[in-house]
């Protein structure tokens, strides 16, 4: 009886111990504490402690909410080791760090109806090759080539046919594309 007493009480002293081992990195969400910090927000630290405690389901709903409330994802969530690539199926082999060793924006067309960017353009004029962005619904381009005669093109990837999800991710990548060289978000090398 002594052992199985023991036992139990060794099993509730592991798992009280265990519990944050095996819960996410909730040390991501330390910063959120501090009321001096500028992300602190009323409610976040606790919506990102869930986060790393809950399971698949309750993750993303509480992921979308932290988003919702803070404006940016929960601490802890993204995987540092990946680069993240664009969804849009016409330049999804394009890093968003490649963007930068694109060369210099010299064109930048935007429809001034809607205020959105329909067409970008970058070029190299250390290799003299040219990238070109573009969608509009329901297609998109993303084109690579030589600016020199005869101007050989090295991508030549359109589709014409996206779907209204896929245009949209075309749309708001296309804008992010853009504005990383407008806005100088590029490292000076």
């Amino acid at each position: 009886m002594r052992k199985v007493i023991s036992l139990g009480l060794s099993g509730l002293m592991f798992a009280l111990v265990s519990g944050q081992v095996f819960a996410g990195n909730i040390e991501d969400c330390d910063f959120l504490k501090d009321k001096n910090h500028p992300d602190y927000q009323p409610g976040l630290y606790g919506l990102c402690v869930a986060w790393h405690n809950a399971d698949d389901n309750a993750a993303d709903k509480l992921a979308d909410k932290f988003f919702e409330r803070a404006g940016f994802v929960v601490p802890g969530s993204e995987d540092p080791n990946t680069e993240p690539s664009f969804d849009c199926p016409c330049w999804s082999d394009v890093e968003f760090s490649a963007v930068c060793a694109l060369g210099e924006p010299t064109n930048v067309s935007v429809n001034m109806q809607t205020g959105m960017t329909f067409a970008v353009t970058f070029v190299n004029f250390a290799t003299f090759n040219s990238s070109n962005f573009g969608t509009l619904a329901p297609a998109c381009s993303h084109v690579e080539q030589n600016i020199l005669p005869p101007g050989e093109t090295f991508i030549n990837n359109t589709i014409t046919n996206l779907t209204p999800d896929e245009a949209l991710d075309c749309q708001a990548e296309l804008d992010v594309i853009a504005m990383i060289h407008l806005n100088d978000e590029c490292p000076e090398e």
